[in-house]
């Protein structure tokens, strides 16, 4: 077993700001883990605009720590000072420039443009453990 970080709630709605570091974690199995186990945290979700994608409020997601956009990929992102959990497009501009869209997926069809000084990638979905994760002390 390995020990994941837990950060507590994160939206699939609206943003929510992310905890501090945590004194609180999950186990999880370390050979399904690539890599190192600090390379990964884990968030419950709060909210449904991820529904559709089978995220659903109350689900434990483990989030793999990156920084760079990847298109078609769910991943947490960071933006209006607060985090949420959102699949990512990334489209050409008019001039070839990188844009970033967020999309909700809930049926609304929602979707919101961020220029690159409005984001931050903080991580990119990794599993869903739905809600039977234990989160531990």
């Amino acid at each position: 077993m390995a020990i994941v970080r837990f950060y507590g709630k994160v939206a699939a709605g609206s943003p929510v700001e992310i905890a501090a570091p945590p004194d609180e974690y999950i186990l999880y199995l370390r050979s399904r883990l690539k890599g190192s186990p600090d390379d990964y945290f884990s968030v419950e979700i709060s909210g449904s605009s991820m529904i559709d994608a089978g995220i659903n409020d109350g689900d434990v997601v483990v989030i793999k720590n990156t920084s760079s956009p990847v298109s078609g990929k769910i991943m947490l992102i960071r933006y209006e000072n607060s985090s949420t959990l959102k699949r990512v497009k990334i489209r050409r501009g008019k001039k070839g420039e990188q844009q970033v869209v967020i999309l909700w997926e809930d049926g609304s069809g929602e979707e919101r443009m961020l220029d690159s000084s409005e984001y931050e990638i903080q991580g990119e979905l990794y599993d869903n453990l739905k809600t039977s994760a234990q989160i531990c002390q």
